[in-house]
């Protein structure tokens, strides 16, 4: 990561521009971003050993067990860059995180 950096900061035309990262409202989305990304990819991959070693399904039958949230992931994805100018960033990000948050009662009770 180190060389990466210095590489960037170094080059006539970088990759990214790490001056970008003095905004903070820059720094926090990237921030929020990650998290996101590295939460979901954890409870996938739990949720999909679960379903496999604990449940018993079948890989396949796991993979489909897990698609609608990929599915869901890319239709709120773009849903969101169109509501995000009218309702606010804010506002925005806090529905989606109450919308996250809330998981439905069937998952509670897996087979």
């Amino acid at each position: 990561m180190v060389i990466f950096v210095r590489r960037q900061n170094r080059s006539t035309t970088p990759m990214i521009d790490f001056s970008l990262f003095v905004n903070g409202r820059f720094t926090g989305g990237v921030l929020t971003a990650m998290v996101a990304t590295v939460a979901g990819t954890g409870v996938q991959l739990v949720l999909t050993q679960r379903l496999q070693l604990v449940i018993g399904y079948s890989p396949l039958h796991a993979a489909l067990f897990m698609l609608p949230i990929s599915i869901s992931a890319f239709v709120a994805g773009s849903l969101n860059g169109f509501v995000l100018h009218k309702v606010g960033i804010g506002r925005a990000l806090w529905t989606s995180l109450i919308v996250a948050a809330n998981r439905p009662h069937r998952l509670r009770c897996l087979p």
